[in-house]
């Protein structure tokens, strides 16, 4: 792909991100934003989750839990 279809695919997964943020914050439920979407309840659930904790909607990095960590000896 060249640079400037990556840039357009990458816009157009921003803007729903915030449709969904938009979408939820006007009352409609997880379930009715997902089949807005075509997207799961899981992944539609996980934006809205980030939006509350970061104030955007971007995708979440990966945090290893607790118990996730290696030990090297």
């Amino acid at each position: 792909m060249t640079k400037s279809i990556k840039k357009i695919v990458k816009d157009t997964a921003e803007a729903k991100r915030w449709l969904i943020v938009g979408a939820y914050q006007a009352g409609a439920t997880e379930k009715h934003v997902a089949r807005i979407a075509g997207l799961s309840r899981t992944a539609v659930r996980n934006i809205i989750l980030n939006y509350k904790r970061t104030g955007k909607p971007c995708i979440p990095k990966k945090i290893p839990n607790k118990g996730d960590f290696l030990y090297y000896f």
